[in-house]
């Protein structure tokens, strides 16, 4: 129920800032500045996608996985799909992800949620052949 909420809630919440913000400046400078964050989106996600993979190029042929480049791409596109959508908020949540800073903030406070399982369990095993006795294997032959 309370994710049903968000979908009701959110929307109606951008159309509030966009009327208002539309009474400010003008209807069609808001419409105007919501294509632009659209593009600039679309652009954000087609640069990044592009990294990604010459990244994931440089990982095959033997480099170290670059985390924090990962985590800021993946941030990059993130913000990316949220200047696609229509609204100010999902823009000013975008251009939060798009400062460095707040990226790396954001990033410390996932690394101390995050659960690190350091249970090491150690121990030896002996393969052992059936015998074909044990599995009734002599009542066929």
């Amino acid at each position: 129920m309370p994710f049903f909420l968000l979908f009701l809630i959110f929307p109606l919440a951008e159309l509030m800032v966009f009327a208002m913000l539309s009474a400010k400046i003008g209807f069609l400078t808001c419409l105007c500045l919501c294509f632009l964050a659209a593009i600039l989106g679309a652009a954000l996600i087609q640069q990044q996608g592009l990294r990604r993979f010459q990244d994931m190029r440089a990982v095959l042929n033997g480099d170290p996985w670059p985390l924090d480049d990962i985590f800021d791409s993946v941030c990059a596109l993130i913000a990316g799909v949220l200047l696609i959508i229509p609204g100010f908020i999902t823009d000013i949540f975008a251009i939060i992800l798009l400062i460095p800073k707040a990226r790396k903030g954001l990033h410390r406070a996932m690394g101390r949620h995050r659960t690190q399982n350091t249970d090491i369990i150690e121990g030896e095993f002996e393969r052992i052949e059936p015998d074909k006795k044990t599995l009734g294997g002599d009542k066929f032959e």
